[in-house]
C-alpha cells in the first residue's frame, strides 16, 4: 500500500513524490507594523512561537515521512519554494503581508524545513484570504523548485 493511500496530501502531490507539504497553523502572524513597535525581546518571542508551532508539526507522527524528505532536501541544499497563504480578519498592505511572515520563514530555517532564506535557496509567494477573526489560520506549501 502506497503513500497516497495512507495520507490524502500524496494523492494531491503533482509529482509523486509527496510535495507539495502542507502546513496548517491555527494563527495568523502579527504585522511588520506591529512587530516593529514592539520591544525587541517580545519580538524574538514571536519567532520562537512560530519556530514552536513548526516543530510541534514536525515532532507529530503523523508527519515522520514529510519531515525526512524536508531533511533531506535540506542536506542536499536544494532551493524550496515556499508558499505561505494568511487568512484573517484585516487585508494587509503588501510590504506588510511579506514583513509579517519572515518570523516564518525565520523559523523553518531554524528546523530545517528549508536551508536558508536566502534567494538562492528560498522562493516563493505570500498571499492573504480575509476570513472571520475566529476563523485565522496560516497555511504554508513547501515543495523543491524545479
Amino acid at each position: 500500500m502506497g503513500w497516497a493511500a495512507i495520507h490524502p496530501m500524496y494523492a494531491e502531490s503533482k509529482n509523486g513524490h509527496g510535495f507539495p507539504i502542507t502546513i496548517e497553523i491555527p494563527r495568523a502572524p502579527v504585522t511588520l507594523n506591529r512587530l516593529l513597535r514592539m520591544h525587541w525581546t517580545i519580538r524574538r518571542k514571536e519567532s520562537e512561537v512560530w519556530g514552536a508551532e513548526l516543530h510541534a508539526w514536525i515532532c507529530d507522527r503523523t508527519h515522520c515521512q514529510e519531515k525526512k524528505m524536508l531533511l533531506a532536501k535540506t542536506e542536499l541544499m536544494q532551493k524550496m519554494r515556499v508558499e505561505i497563504e494568511v487568512h484573517h480578519s484585516r487585508l494587509f498592505d503588501e510590504d506588510n503581508l511579506w514583513g509579517a511572515t519572515k518570523a516564518i520563514r525565520d523559523a523553518m530555517q531554524r528546523e530545517k524545513m528549508i536551508y536558508k532564506d536566502d534567494p538562492e535557496f528560498l522562493t516563493g509567494a505570500v498571499t492573504q484570504v480575509k476570513s472571520a477573526r475566529r476563523e485565522q489560520k496560516t497555511l504554508i506549501r513547501i515543495s523543491p523548485c524545479g
